[in-house]
């Protein structure tokens, strides 16, 4: 995730603000976590509302990676051009 984040900053030519305020508080509940990061990354849509509508942790973590992949690979084509 934050491999995503300081590819973006990097292209943009800007820092990034401290991991703790991009990824939330470390001693946040997990699920909760993954619902914040689902609200704080350049997601669509139906990314965002398949990680907060997951029924548990888990299932919101693997929609979370499901979703990151996708927009890593958009960026990294983006980039390229």
């Amino acid at each position: 995730m934050m491999a995503l984040f300081e590819r973006i900053a990097e292209a943009r030519g800007t820092d990034l603000p401290e991991r703790e305020v991009l990824l939330g508080p470390a001693e946040a509940d997990a699920g909760e976590r993954l619902y914040t990061l689902a609200t704080r990354i350049p997601i669509g849509a139906a990314d965002r509302y398949a990680v907060l509508s997951a029924p548990s942790a888990v299932d919101r973590l693997v929609a979370l990676g499901e979703a990151v992949d996708a927009i890593a690979e958009m960026v990294e084509f983006q980039l390229s051009q």
